[in-house]
């Protein structure tokens, strides 16, 4: 069981490097086959009540016998880099040791 994981996390790897626009689109926009059994309307009615939030206004306060987090010591950085910058990253060649750090052990 193990060894199918291995390749097929192998497989799934080697299909994303080779087309990563391909293979987000096929994860995130499956082929849906299924035919829909319910209205709009039970659609809207179910979902607005599942997924609405009645206390949204509600503030939240950390717990009384919690200290207070003391401010940091190193500003964090909120300037935008540059494209240069950002195609640097971006055009980074994969090695070997990047593809053994993907590797999900279970």
């Amino acid at each position: 069981m193990k060894n199918h994981e291995i390749k097929k996390s192998h497989f799934e790897r080697k299909t994303f490097l080779r087309n990563p626009h391909q293979y987000s689109n096929n994860l995130f926009s499956p082929k849906n086959q299924n035919e829909i059994k319910f209205t709009k309307q039970t659609a809207d009615e179910y979902y607005s009540k599942t997924y609405s939030d009645d206390n949204r206004n509600f503030i939240y306060s950390p717990p009384t016998f919690l200290p207070d987090a003391p401010s940091p010591k190193i500003s964090f950085n909120v300037r935008t880099p540059s494209i240069s910058e950002t195609l640097k990253v971006c055009w980074k060649k994969v090695t070997r040791q990047h593809l053994d750090l993907m590797v999900f052990h279970t």
